[in-house]
């Protein structure tokens, strides 16, 4: 036992080390996240200074580890997986599994894929996390299991709002399983009587561990006057912008490259393979193993709904984050329930075990031997950063347009942004998006309101799908924004406010 568990802990923080700030994974919207951060750091609320439609559990994680330092979000993450890694180790002990830690392994060897996740600090992977220990609870005997169940559906709602479905086969057969547990025989002369006292108990549990974690936080946007920017922004934008229209078919080839080029392809195979066969043998609990085999099309239900992955140039396979929990859970679910001799064959659990683990493996150590900084700079080595970084700049004195991975620049300053539109690919992303130059005006009456005084801009390198919009900010930039010389040569990217004329 202490070596299994030695071994879970050490697979688990080796792994995390990869990912560790020096050497972490750069991705634009782990920038947008830390800006995020900073800014309810220094008092201000998102939504309402800031636009962005995921929910706010994410900038919440940001500020927490601000606040620690550099490493916080770091030790964050690595608590949070080692705390799902130790509940999952305990349960296949518990469960008797031949070897116990090769489905956490599994799971960490997953959500550390390099080609997969991006880093650190991505809200699919928090969300993996939270499915997976949401799945220890309902399978052990805490007498508050379903407090804690509504905890982290409140804490995945937070954080992914679509991470949801894959949970939602589990919390339906954690509420099926309690109703229909066997009674002792005093209990069972009446058991419709107690049928509906029962069903309330767990349900009044899962909404007191919901509001435990969602009621603060409506509370603290209904302080700062921000409850219906927080509604709208974070849960009906999604519904009305942020979905696409491409076909099924589309999607399907999307994903199928995606899983292809993420190495993921054979595992999941594997696990569809041995759980779809285990539902044609003898099984001591075959309602979990059909809700662990739901949740794994329900996995790719964000990607069905957005269609991300099939947009030309696109590469969001960090949509595929949910099946580092679902796979295990799946495979845990066979091993656990099904009676036939060779699921529950020692030697059989091993060799699928190194099949699911092998390419997995070989990918950890890829990301091992070529480890190398972050990648900032692409931002950090510029000319214009380096002249930026010269002038002791103060909040709302600089505004990016076009280039996410510039917001960078806020967070290396420790300032904010006179806008609260830090981002811009919605019009890139839709012709119809901003059609009256309502945003555009009013990031232009920002500018001018804090007389900003640089503008970094991008719109020449494809902001703007509409040929309006574009025309629009390049004549309020040449209206009160002049290039800035630099090395000797006219940057076309680094305007300075022109001085008021008297």
């Amino acid at each position: 036992m202490k070596r299994g568990l030695i071994f879970t802990l050490t697979a688990c923080v080796l792994l995390s080390m990869l990912y560790c700030p020096p050497i972490d994974l750069w991705y634009d919207d782990k920038q947008i996240f830390r800006y995020a951060g900073l800014l309810l750091y220094k008092g201000s609320v998102p939504y309402r200074d800031f636009f962005d439609h995921k929910p706010p559990l994410i900038y919440f994680f940001n500020c927490a580890g601000l606040l620690l330092g550099s490493w916080g979000l770091w030790i964050i993450d690595t608590l949070l997986m080692t705390g799902a890694s130790l509940l999952f180790y305990r349960l296949c002990r518990q469960k008797n599994l031949a070897w116990a830690p090769l489905l956490p392994l599994l799971f960490n060897l997953l959500i550390r894929n390099y080609l997969v996740c991006e880093g650190i600090g991505m809200t699919r992977a928090y969300t993996a996390i939270f499915l997976l220990m949401a799945f220890c609870i309902l399978m052990g005997e805490s007498r508050y299991k379903f407090f804690w169940l509504g905890l982290l559906t409140g804490a995945t709602l937070l954080m992914q709002q679509d991470q949801l479905l894959p949970l939602l086969p589990f919390l339906v057969y954690a509420l099926w399983t309690a109703r229909h547990r066997p009674a002792s025989a005093a209990q069972s002369l009446d058991p419709v009587s107690r049928l509906w006292p029962l069903l309330l108990q767990q349900l009044a549990q899962s909404l007191g561990g919901f509001l435990t974690i969602v009621a603060p936080v409506l509370l603290y946007f209904g302080l700062h006057h921000a409850l219906t920017a927080f509604w709208h922004d974070a849960f009906l934008f999604n519904f009305s912008w942020y979905t696409e229209g491409s076909s099924f078919i589309e999607k399907y080839r999307a994903v199928k490259a995606g899983l292809r080029e993420t190495d993921t392809e054979m595992p999941l195979m594997i696990c569809l393979t041995i759980g779809i066969s285990a539902l044609f043998v003898k099984t001591s609990n075959k309602r979990l193993l059909i809700a662990a085999l739901l949740a794994i099309p329900l996995a790719f239900g964000p990607e069905a709904i957005s269609g991300r992955s099939s947009t030309p140039g696109s590469s969001f396979y960090y949509y595929f984050l949910s099946l580092s929990a679902v796979l295990p859970i799946l495979i845990f679910a066979v091993w656990t329930s099904s009676n036939d001799s060779f699921f529950q064959s020692r030697k059989s659990q091993a060799v699928f075990g190194f099949l699911l683990c092998f390419s997995l493996s070989y990918n950890a150590v890829q990301r091992a031997t070529h480890l190398t900084f972050r990648s900032e700079n692409m931002v950090s080595v510029t000319p214009e950063y380096q002249y930026l970084r010269q002038q002791s700049l103060a909040d709302y004195q600089l505004y990016i347009l076009g280039n996410n991975n510039w917001a960078y620049a806020y967070n290396e300053c420790r300032i904010l942004s006179p806008s609260p539109w830090i981002y811009h690919h919605f019009w890139s992303w839709y012709d119809h998006w901003d059609n009256d130059h309502k945003i555009l005006a009013s990031i232009g009456q920002d500018l001018l309101r804090h007389q900003t005084r640089y503008v970094v801009d991008f719109s020449a390198t494809g902001t703007f799908v509409d040929s309006s919009a574009y025309t629009f900010w390049k004549a309020f930039l040449h209206e009160h924004y002049q290039p800035v010389t630099l090395n000797g040569r006219t940057s076309t990217l680094l305007w300075e406010l022109i001085p008021l004329r008297h």
